[in-house]
């Protein structure tokens, strides 16, 4: 039900991840300011897999999320790596769906701190 135009931004959020906002398809870096994207009438299709989606805003016990990547995920991370971590807290910490907490998890959430919240995401 989008209505057909040009310059839209598209925003994309992840169940574990930040927001990250397109304004070209195809785009292959992380950043812009002016929406290039046009949409016509009918099937749009659009590649955005060139910019992966930063993860680490874990949710909580409620799936909720909070828009951010801060201590209060990293306390999650780190509790899921308890055996006796809750199962709930197991599947929503593990940050690359391979089914197992450890550091990779741990590595992309650091990569996803490194930024800055003024850099763009």
């Amino acid at each position: 039900n989008m209505r057909p135009g040009n310059h839209y931004i598209v925003s994309i959020k992840g169940p574990k991840h930040l927001a990250v906002n397109f304004c070209r398809n195809g785009q292959k870096k992380v950043g812009c300011n002016i929406g290039e994207i046009v949409l016509k009438p009918g099937l749009n299709t659009l590649d955005f897999t060139g910019v992966p989606l930063p993860a680490g805003d874990i949710p909580d016990k409620n799936g909720k999320q909070d828009g951010v990547v801060d201590a209060r995920d990293f306390a999650r991370l780190v509790e899921s790596l308890r055996a006796n971590a809750p199962s709930w807290l197991k599947k929503a910490a593990d940050l690359n769906y391979d089914g197992i907490n450890n550091g990779a998890d741990i590595q992309l959430f650091l990569k996803t701190m490194s930024r800055r919240y003024d850099d763009s995401f």
